[in-house]
């Protein structure tokens, strides 16, 4: 028996199956991490679309007040409550943008401004 380990070839033999065995071991753990890896993912995905559902439903709860349907009838619908007068006031860009054109000179304006 002390002869047959002490052999060579089977001291070789015994090398070449421990390295396949821990090349085994190391294939294995490394799937393992990919395996941990992609759970912790798949995990923040499904904590993304848990709080993305949390948002859908207090809108959902949002619009079905009666002060989200009001607003829906006013803004969207343009409807108005009996004996209400309802003033439009135009946006702060339109303004801003009906000045910026009234300022603006013509060519020869500013020509003149230049040379006089």
């Amino acid at each position: 028996m002390n002869k047959i380990i002490s052999h060579p070839l089977v001291i070789v033999v015994l090398t070449v199956l421990a390295v396949l065995f821990i090349f085994s071991l190391r294939k294995t753990a490394q799937k393992s991490q990919i395996a941990i890896e992609n759970v912790a993912i798949l995990e923040e995905s499904i904590q993304d679309l848990a709080n993305q559902i949390e948002k859908e439903r207090e809108l959902i709860d949002y619009s079905n007040t009666d002060l989200a349907k009001e607003k829906i009838l006013r803004d969207e619908l343009l409807l108005q409550k009996p004996g209400e007068y309802v003033l439009q006031i135009p946006d702060d860009e339109t303004l801003l943008i009906e000045d910026t054109i009234a300022k603006q000179k013509t060519p020869w304006e500013e020509w003149r401004a230049v040379l006089f």
